[in-house]
């Protein structure tokens, strides 16, 4: 037997087939949820200008020290326009202003122990400035070492200073506000928060180190701070269920046997 496809008969089918289609859509597949990704917090200073007329350094070492960091960040490819450059074509309805954006820098373990150094710290400031080409935006992070558990570089020392430099950050010259986008998870560190960092040493005349990978301990026990799925047994889920205590004497004692995790 035969039936005709008629409109009434198709729409009688769609009605009869709607509160399955709608409840398939309102309840998310397992492999949905197994994906669901946990995003970090992004710092509170990332779009607070820093002055950059009000922050000049006042020192002949201050000065050198704040060249050589400006120069380091200077544009390694062709000639690009200033930040400031963009902002105007911005506002003058062309090309959005702004550059940069995330980088992948591949896989990186969650506790990689072969890092230059390896500390637990509090962040104490952050400010922005230019690159000498204007065609860059980096964040001196000043932080204060708590404690050391490996230190390659000799330059690290229990209630002493630590400087990071991370690419992106906003700043505010002549009046114009420019912002260039963090470019790495792990260099979301926000003022006032300690974090188990696992840190590489930038080159010498710079006197900073560059993050590897970053763990809050915030909230008590450690998250870490790059986006990951949270039923992430081998990188995530096994260090989240330990306290801060717990977390600080695994990583160390993964330091003293120099092993990977």
């Amino acid at each position: 037997m035969k039936y005709a496809l008629t409109p009434r008969f198709l729409t009688l089918i769609l009605t009869l087939m709607c509160p399955f289609v709608t409840q398939a859509q309102q309840q998310p597949s397992s492999l949905q949820q197994e994906r669901q990704v946990v995003l970090p917090a992004r710092p509170s200073w990332e779009n607070v200008p820093t002055d950059e007329a009000a922050t000049q350094p006042t020192t002949d070492a201050e000065r050198a020290l704040r060249q050589a960091r400006s120069d380091a960040f200077n544009s390694k490819i062709g000639h690009p326009p200033k930040l400031e450059d963009i902002q105007q074509v911005s506002a003058a309805g062309g090309h959005p202003g702004g550059v940069g954006g995330h980088v992948d820098h591949g896989y990186m373990p969650p506790l990689p122990v072969n890092s230059a150094a390896v500390v637990v710290a509090k962040v104490l400031s952050a400010q922005s400035h230019l690159s000498t080409d204007h065609t860059a935006i980096y964040t001196e992070l000043k932080l204060r070492v708590e404690k050391v558990l490996k230190d390659s570089t000799a330059a690290l020392a229990a209630d002493g200073s630590l400087d990071v430099l991370e690419t992106g950050g906003t700043v505010r010259l002549n009046g114009q506000i420019l912002h260039q986008p963090l470019t790495s998870d792990s260099g979301l560190l926000d003022i006032g928060n300690r974090y188990v960092l696992f840190l590489q040493s930038k080159p010498s005349p710079l006197n900073a180190f560059g993050i590897t990978k970053a763990w809050s301990l915030t909230q008590g026990h450690p998250q870490p701070v790059s986006a990951y799925r949270a039923n992430d047994l081998d990188n995530v889920a096994r260090y989240t269920a330990m306290n801060e205590s717990e977390f600080v004497n695994y990583v160390q004692r993964a330091v003293d046997s120099n092993t990977t995790h």
